[in-house]
């Protein structure tokens, strides 16, 4: 499949050309299904300053301020503020499991969604979930496409293990805007669920995005085995048989329930999806059926 300067192929950018976020909540002030214009008109109602980013409309400049201090800063309105999906990309070792790699579909949907974002004008903020703690790096407008595509597909999986429960208690102590937090992970940790309740928060919208290779979705595995924790290095000596098989399945779907039960609970939305699937299916089956976009 041949891909283009932004990470995507062409099929797949036209399935996204034109669509918008559509976050179940709504922030304080707004009406049930209100999403304010992406042409930014001039409202007299004034929310707040924030700093100038790549990609602003210069006509919203503060001049009194960048002439005083010489530092950009931009007026917002209540028409004018605009929605921030941050995505918590899971770079932890288990992610580069699977055929394709299930990271390899995690960054796909990274970069549409983001894409998405971007075009509509919406703010785009995006985290590793890794050892080495990365500030967040925000991106506005079309200008930031070509720099977003660059951070996301230059993303590796990480070699050490680390806590990816205390990564996302990490992130729900950020000061983030109204918005969306879309985590892209396998949620193969014994605290995801617990961790999940931490980003619940006011005018914030949580979205699980849930990869598992085909192999942990339907293990075709028997006898006496010794199997290997890819991120720990730790063994486990296991006989697997129907009965064993049968509880990982049935642990799997108490995951995988909790996980939609938990964003429900929270507002938000969440799938759960094979590595080997195909992202223009995963957007037109699910994000425009489900109405996650349009």
């Amino acid at each position: 499949m041949a891909v283009t300067l932004l990470g995507l192929a062409p099929e797949e950018l036209r399935v996204i050309e034109g669509l918008s976020l559509q976050p179940r909540q709504h922030s304080a002030g707004s009406v049930q299904g209100e999403r304010l214009t992406q042409k930014r008109g001039i409202s007299i109602d004034f929310r707040d300053f924030r700093e100038y980013s790549e990609g602003d409309d210069l006509r919203h400049l503060d001049w009194n301020i960048l002439a005083r201090h010489e530092t950009p800063i931009l007026k917002t309105h209540r028409d004018e503020e605009d929605l921030t999906l941050t995505l918590a990309i899971d770079c932890s070792a288990s992610m580069a499991y699977g055929s394709p790699s299930k990271f390899e579909l995690a960054q796909r949907i990274s970069l549409a969604l983001g894409f998405v974002a971007l075009q509509a004008g919406d703010a785009v903020s995006f985290i590793p979930l890794r050892t080495e703690r990365l500030r967040p790096t925000t991106f506005r407008g079309r200008p930031g496409l070509v720099r977003f595509a660059q951070g996301v597909t230059q993303l590796k999986t990480d070699s050490q293990s680390f806590d990816l429960s205390a990564e996302l208690k990490r992130i729900s102590h950020l000061k983030m805007k109204r918005g969306i937090t879309a985590i892209i992970t396998d949620a193969l940790h014994p605290e995801f669920l617990v961790s999940l309740r931490t980003l619940s928060r006011k005018d914030h919208e949580v979205w699980v995005i849930q990869i598992l290779s085909q192999e942990e979705l339907q293990p075709n595995l028997e006898g006496d085995l010794s199997l290997v924790d890819c991120e720990t290095g730790e063994a486990v000596e296991i006989t697997i048989n129907r009965e064993s098989l049968k509880r990982y399945q049935e642990n799997l779907r108490s995951l995988t329930d909790g996980i939609k039960s938990q964003c429900l609970a929270l507002g938000g939305r969440s799938l759960t999806t094979p590595s080997h699937t195909h992202l223009v299916s995963l957007i037109r089956d699910t994000f425009l059926r489900e109405k996650w976009l349009a």
